[in-house]
């Protein structure tokens, strides 16, 4: 029966390898999403502290210890191995968000959130995705996504890729929006018609994503 305590290892390696394909389940299933990214980590260091733990027990007891040290190693190869592929950025500990003077926007948008983007930007196309699945999770919430071009040409992939569930525009506006970022994509959170908090790419994180939902709840 002690070792089955070891055949925790398994499962816990299978969730590590799936954490991506397996978070994105649990967002289907309306986790928030700090907890759909967090669930793993947690679930991964909790193993390599209990083998410590269990190998130390087993030295004071006099008994052999070499299976506590060796699932101890894997474990943490384990959550190392997932770290790397999966890192924690600032967004996913904390909003990383920056007040802002609740300027008025300019095009009647009143509550919800925009991207600011320009056009050939790599991680705004990328960023196109994070809009989609926060509109699929929660439909009521208003996105629009902004691209600092006169040209409407340049809105045909964004909006390819937009799929037609958020707003995508032009805007000549160019003076007004670098006064809020030289940053592309931001986001902005928009309330009452005043841009409230704003985040660069790095920063829109889990915790973030959580915050834009909950305009809506």
């Amino acid at each position: 029966m002690k070792f089955l305590k070891y055949i925790l290892l398994l499962p816990v390696a299978l969730l590590a390898f799936y954490s991506e394909a397996i978070s994105a389940y649990l967002l289907d299933s309306n986790w928030s999403w700090t907890l759909s990214k967090w669930w793993i980590y947690i679930l991964l260091w909790i193993l390599p502290i209990y083998y410590i733990t269990d190998m130390r027990r087993t030295q004071k007891k006099g008994e052999r210890f070499v299976f506590p040290v060796l699932f101890f190693l894997l474990s943490t190869t384990a959550a190392v191995f997932h770290f790397i592929s999966y890192p924690i950025y600032d967004g996913d500990i904390s909003g990383a968000g920056v007040e802002m003077q609740k300027e008025k926007t300019i095009d009647g948008f009143q509550n919800g959130l925009l991207m600011i983007s320009i056009p050939g930007c790599p991680y705004c196309f990328e960023a196109t995705s994070t809009l989609k699945q926060l509109k699929e999770r929660t439909p009521e919430l208003a996105i629009r996504q902004v691209v600092l071009s006169d040209d409407i040409a340049d809105l045909e992939l964004y909006r390819e890729a937009a799929e037609g569930m958020y707003t995508v525009d032009t805007t000549s506006a160019y003076s007004f929006y670098s006064r809020i970022t030289s940053s592309y994509p931001t986001f902005v959170l928009v309330k009452d018609g005043e841009m409230h908090k704003q985040w660069r790419n790095s920063g829109f994180g889990v915790v973030a994503k959580d915050e834009i939902e909950g305009l809506v709840e």
